[in-house]
C-alpha cells in the first residue's frame, strides 16, 4: 500500500510525500531507450573524462568519442586520445571548474554536486533542492557539452 503524508515546508506550502516507491534488489530507476548495466552507470559517474580508463574496465560506450578521429574532426586536436573533455562525470564532481585536460587534479575545484546530494540526503532528506545537473550551458558550442 502507498503511505502518503502531508508535510509543511519552511515556505508554508503543503507537500505530499509518498514513501512507498519500492525497487527490487539491484534495480536502478533510469529512463532510457536501451539496456544499461549498473556497473556502467557507476563507472561513468565516477569517471571524470578519461575514455581509456572506462574502456579498460569494459565500459566501451565512450570509445568513439575519445578517438583521435573524433577529436580532430571536432576541433579538439590538442586533446590526448581518450580525453572526453568536461562531460557529465566532470560536471557532477567539479561543476564550474575550468577544464584543462584529463590528467589535471581538480580536487577542491568547482562544486561537487554528487557529494552535495549525498550530504543533503543524509542531513536533510526533506530538502526539495536535492538536484544534480550535468548540463553546463557554458559549453553548448562544444560536442558532448550536454551529456
Amino acid at each position: 500500500s502507498l503511505a502518503e503524508e502531508h508535510v509543511q515546508h519552511r515556505s508554508g506550502t503543503d507537500n505530499v510525500r509518498q514513501n512507498c516507491c519500492q525497487f527490487s534488489r539491484f534495480v536502478f530507476p533510469l529512463l532510457t531507450t536501451k539496456r544499461v548495466f549498473w556497473k556502467d552507470i557507476l563507472e561513468e559517474l565516477l569517471m571524470i573524462s578519461d575514455a581509456k580508463e572506462l574502456s579498460e574496465k569494459g565500459v566501451r560506450i565512450w570509445d568513439a568519442n575519445g578517438s583521435r578521429e573524433f577529436l580532430d574532426k571536432n576541433g579538439f586536436s590538442d586533446r590526448e586520445e581518450g580525453d572526453l573533455g568536461p562531460v557529465y562525470g566532470f560536471q557532477c564532481r567539479h561543476f564550474g571548474a575550468e577544464y584543462k585536460d584529463m590528467h589535471t587534479d581538480y580536487s577542491g575545484q568547482g562544486v561537487d554536486q554528487l557529494q552535495k546530494v549525498i550530504d543533503t540526503i543524509t542531513s536533510n532528506p526533506e530538502d526539495r533542492r536535492i538536484i544534480m545537473c550535468s548540463w553546463n550551458p557554458k559549453g553548448l558550442s562544444q560536442p558532448l557539452s550536454g551529456i
